[in-house]
């Protein structure tokens, strides 16, 4: 009986967080076309990444392990946490996409290592291994708003080279948003990279494209902790890219705070850390599609 207990706080410390459901993938119509991604982006992507999140999450108590499979064609962006491990694996198949810019790979990975730090909403677990993972709506909001702006502050030539590609509803959001150009470029650079992500989820699910103007008008009646519909997941990366609330490296929002991981306390915090009413922010809120406001 106690082989069994730990096999099952094994598995509950080792649950998966993934980009896209793997099983809504339709592998038989997905259509081909030249990728945007080489290998040797790919790599120097997982480098990047790896290079600016080790110190992040090494303060946070864990160390990154971010994996590129680029032999592997199948579609796999997923986060794990096993012990002091916190896992990130990002595969070829999925790099190979015709959809995806580097930018997007980028945010993809950006989404996976949400789950280990956005905080809250957390997915619901055990007393073993639960509450770890930040729910897929945060993930995606966190990329945007928290881990993009890490990645790409400090590119500000190439950001500048956005305002020419960046779409005209998206451009005039960043630029209410933010008043300094520099945050403006970065800002376009985001949307630019999150169509790339969507129509790459399109494309896996064999669904329409969302657009900026149909926006998901659906209210959750509690934080949803799987996939949110693909218009509701464009509509948070694109809040998140006008997000202009500053997000302390130094936490893990919620994780630690009175009341347990979905109290009062932890949305609290978290709302300190990100944009919402409470915090007297118009701009940037996490969509009601998916995320359920107390404050």
């Amino acid at each position: 009986m106690k082989f069994i207990a730990f096999i099952i706080s094994l598995s509950s410390l080792a649950a998966q967080a993934s980009f896209i459901d793997s099983n809504e993938i339709r592998y038989d119509q997905l259509t081909k076309g030249e990728p945007q991604i080489t290998q040797d982006i790919f790599n120097k992507t997982i480098h990047q990444i790896q290079s600016v999140y080790s110190p992040i999450i090494k303060e946070l108590g864990g160390k990154l392990d971010l994996k590129g499979n680029w032999g592997n064609d199948k579609i796999v962006a997923q986060a794990t946490q096993i012990f002091g491990s916190w896992k990130i694996q990002f595969s070829g198949g999925l790099a190979r996409r015709p959809e995806l810019s580097p930018d997007g790979m980028t945010l993809i990975i950006c989404h996976e290592i949400g789950h280990h730090v956005a905080g809250f909403p957390f997915v619901s677990g055990t007393p073993f291994g639960g509450y770890w993972a930040a729910v897929e709506g945060q993930s995606d909001y966190y990329s945007t708003q928290v881990c993009a702006r890490r990645m790409w502050e400090n590119e500000r030539e190439l950001n500048a080279t956005f305002a020419n590609k960046v779409t005209p509803a998206a451009k005039e959001k960043c630029d209410v948003a933010f008043s300094q150009v520099d945050e403006q470029n970065l800002c376009y650079r985001t949307t630019v990279g999150s169509e790339s992500v969507i129509r790459t989820m399109a494309a896996l699910l064999n669904k329409p494209v969302p657009q900026y103007e149909t926006p998901d008008t659906s209210v959750s009646r509690g934080n949803m902790e799987n996939h949110p519909p693909i218009q509701c997941r464009f509509d948070t990366l694109f809040q998140g890219s006008i997000c202009a609330a500053d997000f302390d490296d130094r936490l893990i929002p919620g994780k630690k705070t009175s009341g347990g991981r979905e109290g009062l306390e932890a949305e609290r915090e978290a709302s300190t850390n990100s944009c919402t009413a409470f915090t007297q922010f118009t701009l940037g809120l996490r969509p009601a599609c998916w995320f359920k406001q107390r404050l």
